[in-house]
């Protein structure tokens, strides 16, 4: 945001009243986005190649996936499902000589 300076007029004033206003009131009244479900995280920690959407793409049947693409997938979204539970959910409070701080 720019500085504010009483010689800024016509072009020069940028980001004035209406824009100042707009700004505040979706800072306040602005709709946040839902945190990401269980499945769409362990979707998004899937390498691209294994990912459903792809397999099926590339798979030479009409409908699903051969058995070892099935295989590969199941395989990458259990790694995946398993690197998402090992992160943590929250933050952790420690005090100044390292011991986590219990609410």
């Amino acid at each position: 945001m720019p500085l504010y300076s009483h010689r800024a007029t016509g072009e020069k004033r940028i980001d004035d009243d209406f824009v100042d206003a707009l700004r505040g009131l979706m800072a306040i009244l602005g709709v946040d986005s839902d945190p990401l479900t269980t499945n769409e995280l362990i979707e998004r920690a899937m390498p691209e190649k294994y990912k459903y959407e792809t397999s099926i793409a590339q798979s030479p049947y009409q409908k699903g996936l051969t058995p070892a693409q099935e295989m590969s997938y199941l395989y990458q979204r259990a790694m995946a499902a398993k690197e998402v539970a090992q992160r943590p959910d929250s933050w952790q409070l420690f005090d100044e000589d390292g011991n986590l701080v219990l609410e």
